[in-house]
């Protein structure tokens, strides 16, 4: 082989030891790209198929629990200042379920549920 066959093939070498490492470099980014986006979907599913227990007052001497979540949840502890909601714990609720509890008219009642789901556990808070 003369020389500048040989120089050539020392370019075309480089040029595809250069080719390859691009590639490599880029194919890792789009491998963590997806892997954001994979858990930022994971994360959405999780909320939108999560349960949402939330007590309101319908009338002036009616509670209601109910949940508007898009999957059932376990009550772990109902607690509150005004009403006895022990009957409560420990039950299923299930998506769109509600319980309806008569309350003193002028009163407010300060709440605390903690359930949980298959996944997760939760808490929340309300003044009603």
């Amino acid at each position: 082989m003369n020389s500048a066959t040989q120089i050539l093939l020392v370019i075309a070498s480089f040029i595809l030891a250069l080719s390859v490492l691009v590639g490599l470099i880029l194919i890792s980014t789009s491998l963590f790209q997806i892997k954001g986006l994979m858990k930022t979907k994971n994360k959405l599913l999780l909320q939108k198929n999560r349960p949402y227990v939330i007590c309101r007052r319908i009338n002036k001497q009616t509670i209601e629990i109910r949940n508007v979540g898009n999957s059932p949840a376990t009550i772990d502890e109902i607690q509150s200042d005004t009403v006895d909601f022990s009957y409560l714990n420990q039950r299923n609720i299930f998506s769109g379920q509600f319980f309806n509890y008569p309350i003193a008219e002028n009163k407010d009642a300060h709440i605390f549920v903690k359930y949980h789901d298959q996944i997760s556990h939760f808490g929340e808070k309300f003044t009603v």
